[in-house]
């Protein structure tokens, strides 16, 4: 029983005191800072002990920002100091400026954070007057632009369409920025069948073209009418 107990006094000793985080290793995260991350971690319920930490996130999967799916925590035997936290990101689906600040928003139309940065893999939407922003809300823009700015993300995601601007004329003029090559949409009529030839049709214009529209403005289901102009 003696050696039990002292047994389970040095195992206890070894988590308090062995399992002091010195040190916190962040990967994975792509948009996220390692200095963003762990400046969360420390703030939330944080407790400065790994062993303690590695279970509440085993119990409790804590993600410490919106876009985080997962953020998983381990420690190794032989290194007990060191909190090792994997990060698994969100795609952010559009983003938009309103009062200075760069809102994102999820695939389905919910802000879900704003930042001073704009990150220039997700699609900035322009041309759209946004009314007052609130996180977790879902996205509101004045006139009927909601609802074609949802589909028009959740296109670019399906099709995996590399977009940098999402540009609104008007609700039947909309272009998307591809870089060197400018898609000009149209209304959302058939967008769908627009969306899907999206990507076999950049890769067939840039091995001979290194910029130009293509337009898909008359584009129907039955009716494929597509051109393209240097």
């Amino acid at each position: 029983m003696l050696l039990l107990l002292l047994a389970v006094g040095l195992a206890a000793c070894y988590l308090v005191r062995g399992g002091r985080i010195r040190k916190i290793v962040i990967e994975g995260n792509v948009t996220y800072t390692t200095g963003e991350i762990e400046e969360r971690i420390r703030q939330e319920e944080y407790e400065p002990n790994s062993f303690v930490m590695t279970l509440h996130n085993h119990f409790f999967h804590p993600t410490y920002f919106p876009f985080i799916e997962e953020a998983r925590m381990s420690v190794k035997a032989d290194k007990p100091g060191v909190l090792h936290v994997k990060v698994k990101e969100k795609g952010r689906a559009g983003v938009f400026e309103y009062m200075n600040r760069f809102f994102y928003f999820n695939e389905d139309g919910y802000t879900m954070e704003s930042r001073n940065s704009l990150f220039e893999e997700v699609p900035l939407v322009t041309g759209v007057q946004f009314k007052e922003v609130k996180p977790g809300e879902k996205i509101k823009a004045r006139g009927d632009y909601t609802s074609s700015v949802i589909a028009i993300v959740r296109g670019i995601r399906n099709y995996e369409i590399q977009v940098y601007e999402i540009h609104f004329d008007s609700e039947d003029e909309i272009t998307l920025d591809c870089g060197s090559f400018k898609i000009y949409l149209g209304s959302v009529s058939s967008l769908d069948g627009k969306m899907s030839r999206i990507p076999a049709i950049l890769e067939a214009v840039s091995k001979e073209h290194k910029g130009g529209t293509i337009d898909l403005h008359l584009f129907e289901e039955d009716k494929e009418y597509i051109t393209f102009k240097e």
